[in-house]
């Protein structure tokens, strides 16, 4: 290679010809040397690439399921059950809709570690299939999808709801498209104010905010209505649980073995506090919002569904290591073992009657969080 071409590609961020063998050795996941080749041979950070595997072996496809059955359930379950699947559902397809879009173009600007990429580039298509699986459930379940669209557009508490993931990215994504133009300088505190919050925000929605979500739908399936859309959400569950949630905590764990890393996440002790308290009274007002005006769903009270809230954020706060104050009383014990049964792909059971417990998946709900590895 000429020396003039050398430097033509050298001043580029789309191939980095001048990276050295001890670069691509040590690697780091942000702001790093510029990318060259797809580096396969070293990996620094092997459990990100092993999380891509298994996400790439767990891969499934929005059009595997026939959700016309769920048009009759829809017209024929009671009002209450058809109210709080439709609600579910609006703030799950926003929610998705908002990752699939946005996680890639903030975080490009700032990676240099190939597994990361590779499994991130992974995480983003899966999101764009999990909102895609919620279109087309309402494509198939609605005899008028065009009016649910619209519905779910003007739906203000599914959009609260959704507001502190979405205020988080914002302000990510204006950072990183700065730094991209060149308006703004590489500096901690941009790697910070991007890397970290935007993997901290991720890891709320994907190991929290899903989660009460999640246990609505699986406990109205569990009474035999909407069985593809409990099958549906149960693959979503899944990736988000096993691979989502973990990958979050992974580059996080990485992170914080860096310098860089553990002056950036302390620094964000208390703006990790608010969002804390935040998160969970966003879902504590999205849950009185599904419960006003005496609606019920059969096995689920409002405060069932709080408790179970508050157990999976209790693995957030451990891992973190989160100073609450005694603000909350973390449940001890799964308020919720009925569901769990659907958290396990090869061990779900239909009936709520039949759906004695089961054991979780390790790393998926638990009630410990033995890699706390934050210590401010």
């Amino acid at each position: 290679m000429s020396e003039e071409t050398n430097q033509i590609l050298s001043s580029t961020r789309i191939f980095n010809a001048t990276k050295t063998h001890e670069e691509y050795k040590n690697t780091p996941i942000f702001c790093g040397p510029e990318p060259g080749l797809m580096d396969t041979i070293h990996k620094p950070f092997p459990k990100l690439w092993d999380l891509y595997k298994e996400l790439k072996s767990n891969d499934w496809d929005e059009q595997e399921f026939d959700h016309t059955r769920c048009n009759l359930d829809f017209k024929n379950a009671h009002e209450d059950i058809s109210y709080f699947m439709i609600n579910n559902i609006f703030w799950q397809w926003q929610s998705d809709s908002v990752a699939g879009r946005s996680i890639l173009s903030i975080m490009d600007p700032f990676v240099s570690s190939t597994e990361y990429w590779t499994c991130l580039t992974r995480i983003a298509d899966n999101e764009n299939i999990h909102g895609a699986t919620y279109s087309e459930i309402v494509r198939m379940s609605f005899d008028n999808p065009h009016k649910v669209i619209s519905d779910c557009l003007q739906n203000q508490e599914a959009l609260k709801r959704l507001s502190i993931v979405e205020r988080t990215l914002s302000e990510a994504d204006k950072l990183s498209s700065q730094y991209a133009a060149g308006l703004i300088k590489m500096s901690d505190e941009l790697y910070r104010d991007v890397c970290i919050k935007t993997t901290i925000i991720l890891l709320f929605l994907e190991r929290l905010q899903f989660m009460a979500s999640f246990a609505v739908t699986f406990t109205i399936c569990s009474t035999g209505l909407f069985q593809s859309i409990g099958t549906a959400v149960q693959k979503i569950c899944q990736d988000e649980l096993e691979i989502h949630a973990e990958f979050d905590k992974e580059v996080l764990n990485y992170e914080m073995k860096t310098e860089k890393g553990k002056l950036a996440i302390n620094s964000l002790k208390d703006w990790i506090s608010d969002l804390c308290d935040e998160v969970i009274q966003a879902e504590f007002d999205f849950i009185d919002y599904l419960y006003k005006d005496n609606r019920s769903v059969p096995g689920l009270s409002a405060d069932i569904l709080r408790q179970w809230v508050l157990f999976n954020a209790k693995d957030i706060v451990k891992f973190l290591n989160i100073d609450t104050v005694d603000k909350y009383k973390f449940p001890k014990q799964n308020p919720m073992p009925h569901i769990e049964a659907w958290f396990d792909v090869s061990k779900r059971q239909i009936a709520l009657q039949e759906s004695d417990a089961v054991a979780y998946k390790v790393g998926i709900v638990r009630d410990d969080a033995e890699d706390e590895i934050f210590d401010y």
